[in-house]
């Protein structure tokens, strides 16, 4: 693994979490509906930030060929 796929997966669980932490909260009533809404957009705009673009995934697979000069 090369460090945009660890970064695109602590993106993802982070975003996962928030997404979970808000609604958790709006089911024990800690929150009112806008900062519920606002974490929830923050989740989801962590997890679009984890999905790979298409310039930065190899078509061969080859993590190693990444590091040669």
């Amino acid at each position: 693994m090369n460090k945009r796929y660890i970064i695109a997966a602590i993106l993802g669980i982070l975003g996962f979490l928030t997404i979970a932490g808000a609604v958790g909260s709006m089911e024990f009533d800690d929150k009112d509906f806008g900062d519920v809404f606002v974490n929830i957009l923050v989740g989801i705009a962590l997890l679009f930030a984890a999905v790979p673009v298409s310039g930065d995934m190899n078509r061969n697979n080859d993590d190693e060929k990444e590091n040669r000069p």
